[in-house]
């Protein structure tokens, strides 16, 4: 028995909205995990959730990942509007591409969120790699 298909449109209650969330970024770090293990590639995961609140992965050096990011043109770019590009005839039916007001300002970033989210909007911009959300390694001395 297969699983039912389901409307790909903005979820309107909240708490379903962030049950769904929560199960679908789990589902896409553990698909970069695999794709980086099985086909030897480097994987940078930014997610920001409604809250502006941030999740990352990275299969290597984040900073240098994003560098490389920021200086180098797209092979391949992809956004909402290009979904129907993979899925079959049956899928596009069920894709509602009204995706309603998506509002992220309502807790706005600061300080190292911010930083890092203006470093991905600046993306035409400098090489000036994102500072390291990860605190500097403790000193053995």
């Amino acid at each position: 028995m297969g699983r039912k298909k389901i409307k790909i449109a903005r979820i309107n209650d909240e708490r379903s909205r962030h049950a769904t969330f929560a199960k679908r970024k789990n589902g896409l770090v553990k698909k970069a995990i695999e794709l980086s293990i099985l086909c030897d590639c480097e994987i940078a995961l930014v997610i920001f959730n409604s809250q502006g609140k941030l999740t990352q992965y990275a299969s290597g050096n984040i900073d240098q990942t994003l560098s490389k990011f920021i200086d180098e043109k797209p092979m391949e770019q992809y956004s909402n509007d290009t979904y129907g590009q993979f899925c079959g005839k049956e899928d596009k039916d069920k894709f509602d591409l009204d995706l309603g007001p998506v509002t992220v300002d309502a807790h706005p970033l600061s300080g190292e969120d911010l930083t890092m989210a203006q470093g991905l909007a600046g993306r035409a911009g400098t090489a000036a790699s994102p500072p390291s959300p990860l605190p500097p390694p403790a000193s053995s001395a």
